[in-house]
């Protein structure tokens, strides 16, 4: 509130912290010098504190004219008791205008241009305007009348499309006449294995809302229903028999399945990237699973800089998580208080008047109490008062402004929380990281390019079924040109090495990664120690890490340029040590680039894959019962120098089957000859062959 010589000439409203509020006031009046106060409510606790206004500044232009309020009622509902009214408000205010007030049978409902109410009861309801500008304001009143509809729905819905391809969504609309208020949809055949859900609501939707969006996963046909109802009763079913169709997009050559994702999506900022993509069922076994990774150029170009980006998987546990809500019966201004006490008279609120050196006093703002009183619904809002807060105290002065006498505001009211607990149940999911990678120094490069890498990730088999959320997460940001990205799958049918049983996610970093070097924030905290069940089913078990390094803190320039090791703890003791560290950048097959792309850094290159360290623990893992995980790091101090050090780390545990065979050798890769773009630095080349070796498996039964 602004007082000008303790006397309140303008309410500036509500305000939270941090924020900056301009307050329009007619100061015309007021020649001379005055004492300018600003007195602040507090709303959470209803005391007060007063300050000095710095800058004063006259509104220009402030003429004795009214605003002349008006305002609309329309949609989207219509004037049935429970339908939806929208009212706007239709003034043209001068350049001094405040803002609008909205009451409803007396009391404050809203500010702003319009909103939307509906009403319990039918009759008139009085809903008045107040519009506030420099010299005062205005209002305008009308009556609304909320009729009881004449008859139940006639149920009716279209669809936005009813062929798609599988992981696409459709948007079911109402069509329902007689003004429906609820409704109800179902949709078969519906799976009954929240990990394997054959469809999903989508963008904050559900079965109840009035126009659904449905995203489908398993091809086949869908019967699609609706059953609205208003206040006079529940309308019919209609149902509409093969009114979706989606189609299977998962392409077949003889034993190997295409699965096509992220289509040309462009990374235009840092963060999240999604889409889904439709896997073949988990019936299916494979020898083999590749991701290919197509990185390439926007018309605008490439972006100049080397980002880490993820590709990760959203992945049902088949677990439910089961969430307590707490649902008020009221709200004060639509927050949840313990206690509320209030009046349905005037408080006061009073303070020290330095014009007459005496105690003044002035009305307290009300308050809007929204209630919720259906135990059905116990969200549902279900109307509202407004009243006068009394949770304050009065304080009394002398003349030289000392506090003689306090006491309470007088309450007539006190209500207490009496919340409702609402049980909110939706499946487990994880998020599983399956590659990584680390883009260029590209700013050079040309808006045509791009590059496929090859990645092997048969271990997530289990993660690769049915319908799945696809992320992939880019670090960077860039006001040029930036990338865009294409995940194709395929996955040839036949006996994998071993057949992964389940794939737990141990640690997983922040995007931007985890500090390391702070003793106020050790990378200890990160690495709690995990618990993990192993089933009797687990034969074999690995740890996978995937970790890059970045960030130049200190001498030794950590973590991007320091090679560091890390140490895994399995049931207390130390079972495996590596360093984190790539010491070939200088042959990186993406050549040449701007920037640093020679040197050697914690296992990333720019412009290349980035690959995991694997440890088997199969020998320190014991069966149906729970093992421990841990990690450690290199002791390392942050010393201010340079910036600040991180790792991008993320850690899973695989658990496998027991070998499908006796011997496990494969050719892997051929080095050269090749005319693969990725052994360029070796080729061409006619004779001397080279063919990495590699030692048979760790947990082959025939070393």
């Amino acid at each position: 509130m602004v007082l000008i010589d303790g006397r309140v000439i303008h309410n500036c409203g509500g305000f939270n912290g941090g924020q900056t509020r301009t307050c329009k006031v007619d100061l015309s009046t007021y020649a001379g010098v005055h004492e300018f106060r600003i007195m602040f409510d507090q709303t959470d606790d209803d005391n007060l504190g007063n300050g000095a206004i710095d800058n004063v500044r006259p509104v220009d232009n402030c003429t004795n004219a009214s605003v002349n309020p008006n305002f609309s009622i329309a949609g989207p509902g219509g004037k049935d008791v429970d339908q939806t009214a929208l009212f706007t408000a239709s003034s043209s205010p001068d350049s001094a205008f405040a803002g609008y007030r909205w009451l409803v049978d007396g009391d404050f409902i809203a500010k702003g241009d319009s909103f939307y109410r509906s009403f319990e009861n039918q009759g008139q309801h009085a809903v008045q305007l107040i519009a506030s500008h420099c010299f005062g304001q205005d209002t305008v009143t009308k009556t609304f009348q909320a009729t009881m509809p004449s008859s139940a729905p006639v149920s009716d819905f279209t669809a936005s499309r009813t062929s798609i391809d599988a992981s696409q969504k459709v948007v079911l609309t109402d069509q329902s006449t007689n003004n429906p208020s609820n409704w109800e949809w179902s949709i078969s055949p519906k799976s009954n294995s929240p990990k394997d859900a054959n469809f999903i609501y989508m963008n904050g939707s559900d079965a109840t809302s009035q126009n659904p969006a449905v995203r489908f996963f398993e091809p086949g046909v869908y019967e699609i229903c609706l059953t609205a109802s208003n206040a006079a009763g529940s309308g019919n079913q209609e149902c509409k028999s093969a009114f979706i169709t989606v189609n299977q997009t998962i392409t077949t050559n003889e034993d190997t399945m295409f699965v096509n994702n992220a289509q040309d999506t462009t990374w235009q900022k840092s963060g999240l990237h999604r889409s889904w993509a439709q896997f073949p069922s988990n019936t299916n076994r494979y020898r083999k699973i590749l991701l290919q990774y197509t990185l390439g150029c926007t018309s605008n170009g490439c972006s100049e800089w080397d980002y880490t980006n993820k590709v990760e998987i959203v992945y049902p546990t088949g677990t439910i998580d089961t969430t307590i809500v707490l649902a008020p019966r009221f709200k004060v201004e639509g927050k949840r208080r313990d206690t509320f006490r209030f009046s349905k008279d005037t408080t006061w609120i009073t303070y020290f008047n330095p014009t007459t050196n005496s105690t003044d006093s002035v009305p307290h703002p009300k308050r809007h109490v929204t209630l919720y009183n259906d135990p059905n619904h116990p969200q549902r809002v279900t109307g509202g008062i407004s009243v006068y807060p009394a949770n304050h105290t009065k304080n009394y002065y002398d003349s030289n402004g000392n506090i003689v006498n306090s006491k309470p505001a007088g309450a007539d009211s006190t209500w207490m929380a009496d919340d409702d607990t609402i049980y909110r149940t939706e499946p487990e999911e994880e998020v599983v990281e399956i590659a990584r990678a680390n883009t260029p120094y590209a700013g050079n490069f040309s808006s045509s390019w791009s590059r496929t890498w090859t990645y092997d990730v048969t271990e997530y088999a289990p993660v690769l079924a049915n319908a799945r959320e696809v992320r992939t997460y880019y670090r960077g940001n860039t006001s040029t040109g930036t990338f865009t990205i294409d995940l194709d799958f395929e996955m040839i049918k036949g006996i994998p090495p071993r057949d992964t049983r389940e794939v737990n996610v141990l640690w997983k970093s922040p995007g931007t990664g985890q500090w390391y070097g702070y003793p106020e924030k050790p990378i200890d905290s990160f690495f709690v120690e995990r618990s993990v069940d192993v089933s009797q089913q687990a034969a074999n078990s690995m740890v996978r890490v995937s970790v890059n390094g970045h960030g130049f803190g200190g001498a030794n320039n950590c973590s991007e340029f320091c090679p560091t090791d890390y140490f895994v703890h399995v049931n207390g003791q130390q079972r495996a040590q590596q360093q984190i560290w790539q010491n070939d950048c200088s042959m990186n097959p993406l050549f040449p680039q701007a920037g640093t792309w020679i040197y050697n850094r914690t296992n990333w290159c720019p412009g290349d894959r980035i690959l995991p360290y694997d440890h088997e623990v199969t020998s320190y893992v014991n069966q149906s019962t729970n093992n421990t995980f841990d990690i450690t790091m290199e002791p390392f101090t942050y010393d201010g120098g340079g910036t600040p050090s991180r790792w991008v780390f993320d850690a899973q545990l695989f658990t496998f089957s027991e070998p499908n065979f006796t011997r496990d050798a494969s050719l892997k890769k051929i080095v050269a000859p090749n005319d693969n773009w990725y052994e360029n630095r070796y080729n061409p080349r006619c004779d001397n062959p080279i063919i990495p070796r590699s030692l048979l498996s760790p947990w082959n039964t025939e070393q």
